[in-house]
Order: structure tokens, then sequence, then C-alpha cells
């Protein structure tokens, strides 16, 4: 054990000091002196010095004033969940060490933080935003629609918003870079409105033609005329009459051009495989190297192609329950798609996304 010299003074803990119920009472009786010294100067001051006593109430008011704001904004920050903050401001301006430009570095820090808390928290609902804006564009949509077909034929504007509308989705859904960063917030928006409007786009083709829609007034909700030539629009898919080859064509010419769409997209891969085995074994004959690259092109589309069999028979399937002009409008989506697809060779390749009818139907279905 180390000696500790007899001239060496040991330093304690101060030991906490114990405030006696006298001493308080003698605070409480200071404090009241003070208090009640402070009126009668105020008071003596009003009836002798106006001047003064009304610079004294002026000084008075205002750091009332500034206290009261300091504690509303301190229990704003503890109502909002920056209590650490509060207590920050608090024993800064309690302690007198905080100068002004402290104290507005302390209040831009803040600041910062609670514009990032709200931002944090309305950034939660990007995919109500984007199902929102999906509604609104397919009530305008409809609205524009409805408008023109109040006086004409709605023929080309069907075809207008058919091929406008494949166009911005083509667009919304072009290939992008494959990254292991997360979404950005533009990103996941945009992901959420694809799904959102590609459902919206199929609700629109359905009620097009409908006289029912309750938020319309009834003049925009009157009967459409659509024809061309001799062959009406008007008339249910099914309706067998002298124009039904005519139906049948347009059914024939979408399957046609979907089904091209789908061996565009074998080729592509295909290509990509081929490419590879020649490089992988250059010795390989190009009819054996052919033959497993489409073959293997073929395997790695296998399940959406039988996706897009299910899927597209069910779209025809419906649309002929309703007027021909909604079979017209799948197969210009349908002619959109493949001039994209010849446009944008990257389509051909990239992952396809589904919509959210498509996810419904592969789970319902089992596909």
């Amino acid at each position: 054990m180390e000696k500790v010299d007899s001239n060496t003074k040991v330093l304690r803990d101060p030991q906490p000091v114990k405030v006696g119920r006298s001493d308080q009472d003698g605070n409480g009786v200071l404090i009241l002196i003070a208090v009640g010294l402070f009126i009668l100067l105020c008071v003596l001051f009003a009836l002798t010095i106006p001047d003064l006593f009304r610079v004294i109430f002026i000084v008075l008011r205002y750091t009332l004033i500034g206290i009261t704001l300091l504690l509303i904004i301190v229990s704003a920050l503890v109502l909002i969940g920056f209590r650490e903050q509060a207590k920050e401001l608090l024993t800064g301006v309690i302690n007198g060490s905080l100068t002004t430009l402290e104290i507005m570095k302390q209040v831009r820090l803040t600041i910062r933080r609670i514009l990032k808390a709200i931002t944090d928290f309305f950034l939660r609902f990007i995919p109500i935003y984007a199902v929102v804006t999906a509604i609104l564009l397919y009530i305008f949509i409809l609205y524009l629609f409805k408008a023109v077909g109040q006086t004409s034929d709605v023929t080309l504007m069907t075809i207008m918003i058919s091929s406008v509308t494949m166009l911005f989705v083509g667009f919304l859904n072009r290939p992008q870079p494959e990254n292991d960063r997360p979404l950005s917030h533009s990103q996941r928006f945009t992901r959420y409105f694809n799904d959102a409007f590609e459902v919206m786009l199929f609700i629109f083709f359905l009620t097009m033609d409908s006289t029912k829609i309750f938020f319309f007034p009834e003049s925009l909700n009157t009967h459409l005329t659509a024809q061309i030539g001799s062959y009406d629009l008007m008339q249910r898919g099914f309706t067998v009459d002298g124009m039904t080859q005519v139906t049948i064509n347009i059914v024939l010419a979408t399957v046609g051009i979907e089904v091209t769409r789908q061996v565009l997209r074998v080729f592509a891969y295909s290509r990509q495989y081929f490419s590879e085995l020649r490089r992988g074994d250059p010795a390989m004959e190009r009819e054996s190297v052919l033959k497993h690259a489409l073959t293997r092109g073929f395997q790695e589309n296998m399940d959406d192609i039988i996706k897009f069999v299910t899927y597209f028979t069910f779209l025809i399937i419906v649309f002929l329950l309703f007027p021909r002009l909604k079979l017209l409008a799948m197969l210009v989506v349908s002619i959109t798609a493949l001039i994209l697809d010849i446009l944008i060779p990257e389509r051909l390749t990239a992952k396809r996304q589904e919509d959210l009818i498509g996810r419904f139907l592969a789970r319902t279905l089992k596909i």
C-alpha cells in the first residue's frame, strides 16, 4: 500500500447538501419579500416617474413573451419526439452559455430535424400518393373521352388514348441499369404508380362506354357513337351479324401481334446465349450452337409465355362481352407495344415487370 504523507491534504467528494424545511421556508419568505419590493417599486415609479415605469413594463412584457415562446417551443419539441433537443435548448438558456449565433445555430439544427421528420412522415405514404395520382389521371382521361363523346364519334379518340397511354406506360417501364442500391423516393413512386396506372387503364377500358358513372353529371353519361364505315364498334364483340368476320379479324390480328412480340423476345434472349456459347466454345458447330441458344431462350421465357397466354386469353374473353370498341383499343395497344419493342430493343431482354392484374391472375391460377 502507498503511504500518504501527513502533510498531504486528501480531497474528498463533496457531500450533498441537505436542505431543511426551515431553509425552504426562509427561501420562500425571501422570494415573497423580493416580489413585494418589486411590485412596490413599480407602483412608486408609476406614480412618480411614469416614463421609467413604462420602460420597465415594456422590458418585463417582452421578457415574458420570450419566456412564453421558449416554453411553447420546448413543449412542441417534446410533443413531436425531440425531447433531447428541448433539454439542450433549456440547459443552454438557463446556463446563459448560448450566444446569439449559437442560439441561431441551435434553432437552424432543430428546424432541419423537424423538417426531416415531417418529410420522412409524408414519404411513408408514397404508395397512397401514387394510387391517388393514378385515380385522378383516370378521371381526367375518362372525362376527356366522355366530353368528346357528347358530340362526336369516339373512334379516333379511342385510338389516340390507347396509343398515348401505352407510350406513357412504356416510357415509365423503360429498362434501367441494375444496381444494388435501395430505391429512391422517385423510383418507389414510379413503381407504385405503374401498378396503379395499369389497373386504372384496365378499368378505363371497361368503363369507357358506361352510362352510369356516379361521379359524372348526366350530360356526360350519354350513349357513345363509334363506327368505321358500316362496322358499328358499339355492338358487343360476340354479336353475330354481317360484321362478325371483321371482329374475328381484329382478334386474330391482336393475337398475331402479341405472338410476334413473344417470338421477338425469345429470339433476343437466344441471340445473347448464341454469342455466349460461341465465345465459350468457338469449335462448336454453328447449327448446334443455334439449336442450344434457341432452346435456352425458349426455356428462359417459358413462364412468361404461359402467363401471357393466360392473361391475354382472359382479356379477350372479357372484352368480347363488351362493345367492339374495346377490342379495337386492345389492337392499338398491341401495335404500339410492338413498335416500342422494335424502337427500344432493350425491352425484349429486360426483366419483365408485372402489373397488379397479372400478379393476381398468376397467384390465383397458380401459374
